[in-house]
């Protein structure tokens, strides 16, 4: 019986749930409105994204905002210089990606997405066809 107990614990996971509570000042509610009023299921690594996320927006100036994108959640154009563009990423999984984006950047440079990931090369072709 003590065999049987054992691999039946095995097999039965505890699951545990925080609820938490975000105020956001009206300046927030602007800048990150696809993030209010909505009721979100994430582990802690998708809570560090939102937090890194909000906190990089929040320290820097906006240039532009992508919105509920094919998978972007929401992109900010946080900061550029004579070369790139840099982004800060939010996809529809709440990963977050931070990006420079040269500025002669076009869909059709191959060289531009050499040594990227499906996912970053889907973000970047999404920002570049909405900006």
């Amino acid at each position: 019986m003590t065999q049987f107990f054992a691999n039946d614990l095995k097999y039965y996971y505890y699951h545990n749930i925080m609820r938490l509570n975000i105020t956001l000042t009206p300046t927030e509610i602007l800048s990150f409105g696809t993030l209010v009023d909505q009721d979100f299921d994430i582990d802690t690594t998708q809570l560090n994204n939102i937090a890194t996320f909000i906190d990089v927006v929040n320290k820097n100036n906006s240039f532009e905002t992508i919105k509920n994108q094919n998978n972007i959640l929401q992109a900010v154009n946080y900061n550029k210089d004579e070369t790139n563009n840099y982004w800060v990423v939010l996809d529809i999984n709440l990963g977050f990606y931070d990006i420079g984006i040269p500025l002669n950047a076009t869909i059709d440079n191959n060289k531009l997405f050499e040594n990227l990931s499906n996912a970053e090369i889907d973000i970047i072709s999404t920002i570049l066809t909405c900006k």
